[in-house]
């Protein structure tokens, strides 16, 4: 791929960006975060209830238009994004939907209207840079493992297909790599030393195509790191890089620290 090339790719690649950030699901409409205690839990849309056995039932009261899929909600149990698309529950304009990261609980709560996507103006980014779209090696494990990925609400399990191998700057780097919800990519989580200034100070992530089934080969472009969405909510929870995937050097490529302060 020559450089006039994957600028114009790297440029549409921006723009579903900012298209999805800005969307009525999109991550700048979340606007608040109920976590869970076992037991009851008092909540706008009625009491929500965590067993036990990590199931979690809501109870309207009576005469609360609570609604899931345009219907009335009067008990009801939650599917969780641990499970796939969680169950939306409107409520006087607002989603609350239930997030599960191992065993913390919380209903997060979304509202279209929110000042930050009304207000947002796009996301700011390095210059393309066709030396930091890297050929990889992928080196996967004879079975998955199970790596600890921090979260801020505590380490959380996730299953890890195996490492990406990169050669930087004259050094050999494995990268622990985990899959998208759908199996459709590879997900890695990195830090590196521009997050003391210019990219998000807890690190980023990109998103690569699965290796080749023959020769492991994989594209890493850094062109293509993007913030954490906790970066554009305090309510969100947000998985952290692992120790093994914090790389000592700067790269600038891909999205920069987002900042709700005009000029900074």
């Amino acid at each position: 791929m020559d450089a006039d090339e994957l600028t114009r790719e790297i440029l549409a690649f921006r723009q579903a960006r900012n298209a999805r950030l800005t969307a009525e699901n999109g991550w700048l409409t979340q606007v608040g975060r109920y976590q869970l205690e076992p037991g009851d839990n008092q909540l706008p849309i009625g009491t929500v209830t965590l067993a036990r056995d990590g199931v979690v039932t809501l109870a309207v009261p009576a005469g609360r238009e609570v609604t899931f899929q345009d219907q009335p909600v009067g008990t009801r149990i939650l599917r969780s994004d641990a499970d796939g698309p969680p169950d939306s529950i409107l409520y006087q304009g607002r989603t609350y939907e239930l997030i599960r990261r191992g065993e913390f609980f919380a209903m997060r709560v979304r509202d279209s209207s929110s000042p930050q996507r009304l207000s947002f103006r796009g996301s700011e980014w390095f210059p393309v840079r066709p030396d930091w779209r890297l050929e990889g090696t992928f080196h996967p494990f004879a079975e998955e493992r199970l790596i600890s990925i921090p979260y801020d609400v505590g380490p959380v399990l996730s299953r890890s297909p195996g490492q990406v191998a990169l050669e930087i700057e004259g050094r050999s780097f494995h990268l622990d790599s985990l899959m998208d919800d759908e199996r459709r990519r590879l997900f890695i989580l990195f830090t590196d030393a521009t997050n003391r200034d210019l990219t998000y100070p807890a690190g980023r992530f990109l998103y690569t195509p699965l290796p080749d089934p023959t020769s492991g080969r994989v594209t890493v472009d850094f062109n293509r790191a993007l913030n954490p969405a906790c970066a554009f909510s305090e309510f969100v929870s947000c998985p952290l890089p692992p120790p093994q995937n914090r790389l000592p050097f700067r790269i600038e490529a891909g999205e920069k620290r987002y900042s709700t302060v005009e000029g900074s």
